[in-house]
C-alpha cells in the first residue's frame, strides 16, 4: 500500500520528500536600470526638473493573483551647494494596476535629499558666500503596490526630481553640482494565495 501525496504547481515532490516550489517564493518579475541624464552643474529650478525618468510594466501571465512590491535602489548621491541657496533631489513614484493601466506622472514625495548652507553675514546687508559638499550612501526602499490579478498589468513610473525651493540668490561661487547617478527598479511578486 502506498500513500498518495497531494501536490500542486506551487509544490514539488521527489523521493526526498515534498516542499514549496520556487514559484511560491518571492521573485523578481521585472527589473529596470536607468542612469541620470542631467548630472552636473545646476542652476535655479523653482519647478522640479527630472534627472532620472523611468517607466516599467509587467503583465501577470500566471493563473493566480500576485502580490507585488517595488524595490527602489538608489545610487549614492551628491550635492555641492553654494551659499545661500537650497538644493533638493526628491524621489517620486506612481503606479497603476489594471487591464490597461496608465500611472500618473509622479510628483515629489517625502523621500529625498537636500542641502542648504547659510553663512553668517559680516554686516546686515552682506551675504557670506561659502560652499558645502554633501554625499549620501546608496539606499533601498520597498513600496507595496498591491495585488495584480491574472491578465492584469502593473505600470510604474519613477522620477528623481531636482528643485531649488525658497529664495534664490546668484552665488559668486560657480560650483553648484547635483549628481543622482542611477536607479534600479525591481518589481517583486509572490502568489497571493496558493491554489
Amino acid at each position: 500500500m502506498s500513500i498518495t501525496i497531494c501536490t500542486s504547481e506551487w509544490m514539488f515532490s521527489s523521493p526526498r520528500g515534498t516542499g514549496l516550489s520556487d514559484g511560491w517564493f518571492p521573485r523578481i518579475v521585472a527589473e529596470r536600470f536607468v542612469s541620470s541624464t542631467k548630472d552636473g552643474a545646476v542652476d535655479q529650478a523653482p519647478d522640479p526638473v527630472a534627472f532620472i525618468d523611468a517607466e516599467m510594466s509587467w503583465t501577470n501571465t500566471l493563473d493566480t493573483a500576485q502580490e507585488c512590491w517595488l524595490n527602489t535602489h538608489r545610487a549614492p548621491r551628491t550635492i555641492t551647494a553654494a551659499n545661500p541657496n537650497t538644493y533638493a533631489l526628491d524621489d517620486a513614484i506612481s503606479w497603476d494596476i489594471g487591464l490597461s493601466p496608465n500611472a500618473p506622472t509622479p510628483y515629489a514625495s517625502e523621500n529625498g535629499i537636500g542641502a542648504r548652507l547659510q553663512g553668517t553675514p559680516f554686516a546686515s546687508n552682506q551675504v557670506a558666500y561659502a560652499r558645502l559638499f554633501r554625499a549620501w550612501d546608496d539606499s533601498v526602499r520597498f513600496d507595496l503596490l498591491g495585488t495584480v490579478a491574472p491578465g492584469d498589468t502593473a505600470h510604474i513610473r519613477y522620477q528623481a526630481q531636482f528643485s531649488t525651493p525658497g529664495t534664490w540668490r546668484a552665488p559668486t561661487n560657480a560650483l553648484q553640482i547635483v549628481r543622482a547617478y542611477w536607479v534600479r527598479l525591481q518589481l517583486w511578486g509572490i502568489p497571493e494565495v496558493t491554489p
